[in-house]
């Protein structure tokens, strides 16, 4: 530990022990955070998570996964550029409209098990044409939408109980 940092870190510490106004202890955490920066030594107070961009994208995106998504508006929640957003998930061997549609399937098989009809599930999971997401629903699981809700008997029960 360098003597400047061992100084902030004593000050900081003492801050409880003293009547100092929000504005110097402030200051005092900044000067603190300044020379664990100089020190290399930022990451040991704020550690790097350790979810993937990917996950943490993922993870967002799940929040709303019928929302209007783009990277454009996703990529400063992120606190970086479209470019940065793409380069990183790119290293990953993911890309964003992966990730946006890996989100919304696994969505569409909640709501499916919910007994919700697949234009329900359509539009909650972000699409605007029930054709549109049968076919991307195909793509990612071999069979569309209708013959998946065949394969789960609890949901055929719920229907029938429902229209009964």
């Amino acid at each position: 530990v360098n003597p400047a940092l061992a100084v902030c870190f004593e000050l900081v510490c003492s801050m409880a022990n003293r009547t100092l106004s929000q504005a110097t202890q402030i200051q005092l955490l900044h000067g603190f955070y300044a020379e664990l920066h100089a020190a290399n030594a930022l990451d040991l107070l704020f550690p790097a998570s350790t979810m993937t961009l990917g996950e943490r994208l993922a993870r967002y995106l799940g929040v709303e996964p019928g929302a209007d998504h783009t990277l454009e508006t996703i990529a400063p929640h992120f606190a970086m550029s479209r470019a940065s957003l793409v380069r990183k998930l790119a290293a990953e061997g993911r890309s964003f409209r992966q990730l946006l549609t890996q989100v919304r399937m696994s969505h569409a098989l909640t709501l499916l098990q919910q007994a919700l009809t697949p234009l329900e599930v359509a539009l909650a999971c972000g699409y605007d044409s029930p054709s549109r997401f049968a076919a991307r629903f195909k793509q990612e699981f071999g069979l569309p939408p209708h013959q998946y809700l065949r394969t789960c008997p609890s949901v055929n029960a719920q229907r029938r109980v429902n229209s009964g």
